[in-house]
């Protein structure tokens, strides 16, 4: 399986449904800026990360004619030295006459030098840019598909191509009104840097975005003794969240002496989000958010790879060192499926819906879920000022927010892996009221806690709110999650049929009582999806419980009381 040499291939028709579907709207122009190449955003498959990179006007050996050349290109993002990634996959362009793709299928061996490949789908240009099949208003539209995927390495990792639904790109260009800018960074200590992994130099502005260089003055793992030289959007600091430019963007390094520059020019989409999420989640009424105080909100759950995943929004974040809220999207993994020694690592993105556009934008992420750690330390920040005023991600008080699950790697002492199972998005609706909201009040007073402190778990009587069936849930030595500590929660009793439209979100506080000296200790819920229970493992520390100079335990009596307010209800579709 070597990589050979290229050649021009034949177009047979294609009926495949690719895994990117990406459309150069103002193909022309792509000539008349004399660009060498163009690559699209990232798509994801197989727990990769690829992009199709087109160059214009390739010159095959041996013809004088230039095609439009189509390569594959594999992010060398989550390669390690020694991995080899064997890919078969179809390189295409869409047929608007016929209304189908037609390319050539190839294969390659992409390793840590090798990350481009060498077997191309070859146009000839000419034949493309007199043609009404494929040119169609100054639009073209090409297609990668992935068939398979092995992956050969010292830990003889097999991965299979799991597919899902076709990302969508667009790509516009425009042939005049370019915004420009020019940077020179003066190194004045480079001797002092030369032992540094990683430099980077002032941020600077250019098109309203913040922009730095980076350099690895030894090279960075892919090198070969060189020095790296990248050219980095400033994600530090809050991106546009209708960031999609595409740049074409130069780096010299001067010739001091003898003024022969060495120079690096290229062509690339900077990132932006087309993904198909995996929940998309609507709150119908945003600003209710914010008026009721809020402190956060979950969504309904939704499955993906085999677990149970909730979206959680905070309104009104405090990010430290900044003086603005901000909206923060967090990933919540539901502790129902782990086993004590289990990791959950998951790679995902969190996004927020750009309605004029027609696409999600946000940020990737990636975190290790387990026991105690089941809420993303990574968020997703939306500067809140800057979400209220815009008309493009919040529309008729409606905000849409996204997530992707992209891979899921699972090590336990069973030593087991979960690959992403790709599934139709679940759409989750949130309506929310700012009057007319229900309350109620219910208190379970224990007389015989001594008693009960054997047990495994004990529930109240059942009490009703809102035209259901409520029942609190103790787990007096603590549930499986907890550390020597009383769990509680707050149950929509199950035991009885709920109603088909059972979709109510509320507020929920759960207090124990000091019965001596008035210093109840209480929790407070965000709003929730009531589809079962929430609560806290580690509610009260049982040391604290039974310190017989608090209040909490007095004797074997113990007073639990629960507070429920709907403001709302959950629709799914």
């Amino acid at each position: 399986m070597g990589n050979s040499k290229s050649t021009a291939r034949v177009l047979p028709f294609k009926t495949h449904v690719p895994d990117l579907e990406w459309k150069i709207q103002d193909f022309s122009l792509l000539l008349d800026l004399g660009a060498k190449s163009a690559t699209s955003a990232a798509f994801h498959c197989s727990g990769f990360e690829w992009y199709l990179h087109v160059n214009p006007m390739h010159e095959n050996p041996g013809s004088g004619t230039p095609y439009v050349a189509l390569f594959l290109m594999l992010s060398r993002k989550k390669l390690k030295r020694g991995d080899t990634v064997h890919a078969v996959f179809e390189l295409s362009i869409y047929n608007h006459s016929k209304g189908i793709y037609c390319g050539c299928q190839a294969n390659y061996n992409f390793d840590f030098k090798n990350d481009y490949s060498k077997k191309e789908c070859l146009i000839p240009l000419k034949e493309l840019l007199k043609s009404s099949t494929f040119l169609v208003d100054d639009i073209c539209v090409f297609g990668v598909e992935i068939l398979k995927v092995d992956v050969s390495s010292p830990e003889e990792k097999a991965v299979v191509v799991q597919k899902k639904t076709t990302t969508v790109q667009n790509m516009f260009l425009q042939n005049k009104g370019f915004i420009e800018g020019t940077y020179t960074w003066t190194i004045n200590n480079f001797s002092e840097l030369d032992s540094k992994h990683f430099v980077r130099s002032p941020t600077f502005e250019v098109g309203g975005l913040k922009w730095y260089i980076g350099m690895y003055p030894r090279g960075d793992k892919f090198s070969t003794d060189s020095l790296s030289l990248f050219l980095y959007v400033d994600a530090s600091k809050k991106l546009p969240l209708e960031f999609k430019n595409v740049a074409v963007m130069t780096l010299s390094i001067l010739d001091q002496k003898n003024g022969k520059h060495l120079t690096r020019t290229s062509a690339r989409v900077l990132p932006f989000k087309t993904h198909v999420p995996d929940l998309e989640w609507k709150i119908q009424d945003f600003s209710v958010l914010l008026d009721l105080g809020a402190k956060s909100a979950t969504s309904a759950p939704f499955h993906c790879s085999g677990f149970e995943w909730y979206l959680h929004v905070n309104p009104m974040h405090e990010n430290p060192g900044s003086g603005t809220p901000y909206v923060a999207l967090f990933l919540l993994l539901s502790r129902k499926k782990l086993k004590r020694g289990d990791t959950v690592h998951a790679v995902f993105e969190l996004s927020i819906y750009n309605h004029s556009k027609g696409m999600y934008c946000g940020c990737q992420a990636n975190y290790n879920f387990d026991f105690k750690n089941f809420y993303s330390k990574k968020g997703c920040l939306i500067p809140l000022k800057e979400l209220l005023k815009s008309s493009t991600f919040l529309v008729d008080d409606i905000c849409v927010f996204g997530v992707e699950i992209l891979k899921v790697d699972v090590s336990s002492p069973e030593e087991k892996a979960v690959v992403v199972q790709k599934k139709t998005t679940t759409v989750q609706n949130m309506f929310l009221q700012n009057k007319g909201f229900i309350e109620g009040t219910y208190t379970w007073t224990i007389n015989n806690f001594s008693e009960l402190d054997s047990k495994h778990f004990v529930r109240s009587p059942t009490f009703e709110v809102g035209g259901l069936k409520w029942y609190i849930g103790m787990y007096p030595r603590g549930d499986k999650f907890s550390t020597d500590s009383l769990s509680l929660f707050l149950y929509v009793d199950a035991s009885k049929k709920l109603p088909l439209e059972f979709n109510n979100v509320a507020v929920m506080t759960l207090s124990i009582l000091d019965q001596k000296n008035g210093k109840h200790l209480t929790r407070t819920s965000g709003l929730w999806v009531c589809t079962y229970g929430w609560g806290w493992s580690d509610f009260l520390g049982l040391k604290k419980l039974k310190d017989p100079s608090g209040g909490y335990l007095v004797g074997s009596n113990c007073v639990i009381k629960a507070d429920i307010t709907i403001v709302g209800s959950s629709t799914d579709g």
